[in-house]
């Protein structure tokens, strides 16, 4: 019986040899490394347990961001490309390195980094206290239309 099995294992091995792996049908599939997502908004972690830091792009090379206590759709919709938006500024991306300042109000806030699948990977300086935050992770959360 186990050569029968061990036959029939051997079998179905040379009958799918070269084959595609099945494809899922359901779920997201992940971007390509380098590829920002502009249908949702990345979620930096929280600040002081009370608010997160977003980041929105969009496909003109434009970027928003703000802090806020909120989540999901509404934020998206505060940052905007309407010019209501907290903070503004261009994306520069080089393969997978990310740059970009944005500017608000009380000044400019540097991040550069890493694009990771679905999380950014950045560094931030504010001209506006001196804070600096190295390594900070961003995941993208979708947004649907």
């Amino acid at each position: 019986m186990k050569v029968l099995r061990y036959f029939a294992i051997l079998l179905c091995l040379l009958l799918t040899a070269g084959t595609e792996p099945p494809k899922m049908l359901d779920g997201p599939s992940d971007p390509p490394a380098g590829k920002l997502r502009f249908d949702g908004i990345y979620q930096g972690p929280p600040r002081g347990y009370t608010y997160w830091l977003y980041l929105r792009f969009f496909p003109d090379g434009k970027v928003t961001n703000t802090s806020s206590i909120g989540t999901g759709t509404p934020v998206y919709n505060l940052l905007g490309d309407d010019g209501a938006s907290i903070q503004a500024g261009n994306v520069t991306v080089q393969g997978t390195n990310i740059s970009f300042s944005t500017q608000g109000s009380f000044g400019t806030v540097d991040f550069s980094g890493v694009i990771d699948r679905d999380n950014l990977i950045l560094d931030s300086y504010s001209h506006i206290n001196g804070n600096q935050i190295k390594n900070q992770t961003y995941k993208f959360v979708p947004i649907a239309p």
